[in-house]
Order: C-alpha cells, then structure tokens, then sequence
C-alpha cells in the first residue's frame, strides 16, 4: 500500500505532494517552529520515523533501528 502526505492552504485547494516515494509515508506532525515534519514510513521495509523540511526535501530515517517505530509526536 503507497501513501502520501499532503499540504494544502485551509480550503483544501492547492495540495503539494510532500513525500512522493513508493513507501507508504503517514502520520505527519510539524515541528512546533513549522520548519521540519517528522512522519512515519515504510521507506526502508518496516515502519521507522522520518523528518523532512517543511517543502518535502531532505527526508531522513531517525529509528532504523529494526523494530516498528511509529506515531511521531
């Protein structure tokens, strides 16, 4: 199953695809400062938590650590 995390002004017009990869990316939480977001996937095989900017760049696994790392807070 593919997913995707989205951001779009309030109305819902204008979506941006912010993760466009095969792995499944869900659960998205912005940083308290708006510059980061922190999202749960399925990049590497099981599900680990990622960040990425606020523009969907430079998405990094934080928990490769084996184990399902999910729900960022």
């Amino acid at each position: 199953m593919d997913g995707d995390i989205y951001a779009m002004t309030l109305d819902g017009t204008d979506p941006v695809n912010m993760s466009a990869h095969v792995g499944r990316d869900v659960e998205p939480g912005w940083s308290p400062d708006g510059l980061l977001v922190a999202f749960t996937s399925w990049r590497d095989g099981a599900p680990d938590i990622w960040v990425m900017n606020a523009d969907g760049t430079a998405a990094r696994n934080l928990t490769n650590d084996g184990v399902a790392d999910t729900s960022p807070a």
